[in-house]
């Protein structure tokens, strides 16, 4: 903090201390920034917008976090006008007291805000007295104030929940839009210091490569939220075909892509959309790949509060990959075919009273493989409907009752079914910090070819950020699954995957990732056999922060594949190296 900033109530007021419903979020705003200094006023306007009415003490603690220059402090309370403009005398009074040697500056953030020069004849005023009603006044020409006889200059911001933005069932904590799919869908937790991992809000991501999408937070407009990464990558791969040992084919690869962000959140509700593509040319291929191949994605996700009641939530994912996606479990586990993966999930939450809601959805989703060979066994579409009863018994807890019908409709193959899913859950929010839902019951799965089948299903995610530098993220899931059942009744799986982010330094960030499957595949009567299928895949990342706008990252990742299917067994090592530039 600058030599020449002085403390609070200098000037004869009281300092402002935060009320107890904005000490949480004040403190929340402290301790990002003291991880991501460099995005102090980005982080104050997301705050204001989830917290408008703590708008005071949110300036008063980014001045106090800033370096107190007139640059810093003038920007600080642009920064407030742009998002809480309505609050203009309130931010004057609050950014005089933290800040009381920089009027001037004060002065001129708000007459770039308004767009009128210092010379502009000020509007008609009513009486302020006092020393720092003088300095209101000079700084907001137009100010205004209320005024009860015998009280003092004070600042009142009604707080009135019903307004003010919160995805789903209004106000209570974890209350996210779920899917049937081994997904963490709960809010993101803080990104690391100088990137964001573009992660679409229905993906547990974590085992992409750093490469397809590391985007940095520089400090930007908020009216801009436009950002752009690009990246150039070389590496070796020992299974590229992801065959046994003895034909197993390694093979040096290029890459490169583009990734861009967009996010827009407001008082009533929130927009995100994240897009990247990348090409890989590998120097061997196997015979079912072109050396040349792909990877894409398109996701977009809204949330929206349509009523003080209602709130409305969409989330669509189209892919373009050729890698086994480990955690949704709708691919094979070979890398042997471009294929395109799609969903849609639309979601009503409606709350009734004060501890009673409900959430009602559909989801469609499909997957169509390239090859005409896999196509012909794998092509497949298939809805869910859901209807689940929510008990919100305080803030944090919110307990569950959940039924799901589904259906399963392959293009070409007989493996069609139905599904119906009985369901006991809670979400709680042990903290701002640790947040976790659980979700357990049975599901009846009524095969076209087969006997009906009951098998326990279960969903389970965790965050947690265990420090201002170390954040962690788990999810797993049991249940019957579509892919891979040529030949076979049913495939019955349980996967999980634990990612962790730690900041090792000012420059240097560490990403780990650990994924386990184990899958049983149930043959008819007459014809193949039962077998087992296990998976485990480690990635570790290190990215160094070559400047503000350049990255050097370097990535190893470990898949082994056993299965009592010789024919599936597998073992590959990737490393890659790689730049990555922000704008």
């Amino acid at each position: 903090m600058g030599q020449e900033q002085v403390k609070s109530g200098e000037l004869g007021s009281p300092p402002i201390q935060p009320p107890i419903e904005c000490q949480d979020h004040v403190a929340q705003l402290r301790e990002v920034v003291e991880s991501a200094p460099e995005r102090l006023n980005e982080l104050l306007g997301r705050a204001i917008l989830q917290s408008k009415h703590c708008t005071c003490e949110l300036l008063t603690a980014a001045i106090v976090l800033s370096d107190g220059s007139d640059a810093a402090v003038k920007q600080i309370v642009r920064v407030a006008l742009q998002h809480a403009g309505e609050m203009s005398s309130a931010i004057a009074e609050c950014a005089v007291i933290a800040a009381p040697t920089r009027i001037e500056a004060i002065q001129l953030a708000f007459e770039e805000h308004a767009g009128a020069k210092k010379k502009a004849a000020p509007k008609k005023l009513q009486p302020v007295q006092g020393k720092m009603g003088s300095l209101i006044k000079k700084i907001v020409p137009s100010w205004k104030r209320e005024e009860k006889p015998g009280e003092d200059l004070v600042v009142v911001e009604k707080k009135n929940k019903e307004e003010k933005w919160k995805p789903a069932e209004m106000q209570v904590a974890s209350d996210k839009p779920r899917g049937d799919m081994l997904v963490s869908e709960s809010e993101p937790l803080e990104p690391k210091t100088r990137s964001l991992r573009a992660v679409d809000q229905g993906w547990f991501d974590f085992l992409l490569p750093v490469s397809m999408g590391e985007l940095g937070q520089l400090p930007r407009d908020e009216s801009l939220p436009l950002r752009w990464s690009i990246y150039g990558e070389s590496g070796f791969d020992s299974n590229v075909n992801t065959a046994s040992s003895s034909e197993a084919v390694d093979s040096y690869f290029v890459g490169a892509g583009v990734v861009s962000y967009f996010d827009r959140v407001s008082q009533s509700g929130k927009v995100d959309v994240m897009a990247r593509f990348g090409a890989r040319y590998n120097e061997a291929g196997p015979v079912s790949l072109e050396n040349m191949v792909y990877r894409g994605r398109l996701v977009a996700n809204v949330e929206r509060q349509v009523a003080s009641r209602l709130t409305l939530s969409n989330q669509m994912s189209i892919s373009y990959d050729v890698e086994p996606d480990w955690l949704s479990g709708e691919t094979t586990g070979l890398r042997t075919d471009q294929y395109v993966f799609a969903y849609n999930r639309l979601a009503f939450g409606y709350r009734w009273g004060k501890h009673f809601a409900t959430r009602s959805f559909y989801r469609i989703s499909t997957i169509q493989y390239q090859g005409a060979g896999l196509s012909f066994q794998e092509d497949r579409w298939r809805h869910l409907l859901g209807q689940q009863f929510r008990f919100l018994s305080n803030e944090r807890l919110a307990l569950f009752a959940e039924y799901r019908y589904g259906q399963t409709q392959f293009d070409r193959a007989a493996n069609d079914s139905q599904s119906h899913y009985f369901l006991l859950g809670a979400d709680y929010e042990v903290s701002s910090k640790w947040k976790g839902s659980l979700l357990a019951g049975a599901e009846r799965r009524s095969f076209e070819r087969y006997a009906d089948q009951w098998k326990a299903y279960g969903e389970a995610s965790l965050q947690a950020k265990l420090s201002a530098h170390t954040s962690v993220r788990w999810v797993a899931r049991l249940g019957f699954e579509d892919a891979e059942l040529a030949g076979f009744r049913d495939r019955y799986s349980f996967r999980t995957g634990l990612a962790a982010d730690q900041q090792l330094s000012d420059r240097l960030d560490l990403s780990l990732g650990v994924f386990y499957l184990h899958s049983e595949f149930s043959a008819p009567e007459s014809g193949l056999l039962d077998y087992q299928d296990e998976a485990v895949m480690i990635q570790a990342s290190l990215t160094y922060a070559l400047s503000e706008y350049f990255d050097l990252y370097l990535t190893y990742e470990l898949t082994r594949y056993d299965s009592e299917d010789v024919g599936k067994d597998y073992q590959r090592q990737q490393v890659r190296v790689g730049v990555n530039t922000r704008f």
